[in-house]
């Protein structure tokens, strides 16, 4: 989707794996958000415009990445556990390392490969809407 205008994030991230995700986290009423190479996460509320940035041009600026770590820690922080939700064969070192450093700030990140997962952490682990998917 190319558009200057500001649109919530269901409407701009439209490949199917992330509107599945989307569908899934909406089904079993949690929170969720998306990670963007621009925004740090982007929560169903937030209106963004389109974007083109490549992950691989943030890992190779040092001065980049840190201010996306910086914005990502920020918005997350209060959250007790974030799941992050992926495909491990193809999950960019740009996420890999964005995970490590969370997880060096304290922060508690869980990876999870599978939609069932969500449902699963909520049911085992008592999950409340301060987490964050």
């Amino acid at each position: 989707m190319d558009t200057p205008e500001k649109v919530f994030p269901k409407d701009l991230y439209n490949a199917s794996f992330i509107q599945r995700f989307i569908r899934q986290c909406e089904k079993v009423n949690v929170e969720w958000a998306i990670f963007s190479d621009k925004y740090a996460f982007v929560f169903p509320h937030d209106k963004i415009t389109w974007y083109e940035k490549h992950p691989g041009k943030v890992l190779k600026n040092k001065i980049e990445f840190k201010q996306l770590l910086d914005q990502a820690y920020q918005q997350i922080q209060k959250y007790e556990t974030a799941l992050f939700y992926h495909n491990p064969g193809r999950l960019h070192p740009l996420y890999k390392l964005l995970i490590r450093e969370l997880r060096g700030k304290g922060l508690k990140i869980e990876e999870i490969t599978h939609l069932c997962e969500i449902e699963e952490n909520i049911e085992t682990k008592k999950m409340t809407t301060d987490e964050l998917i």
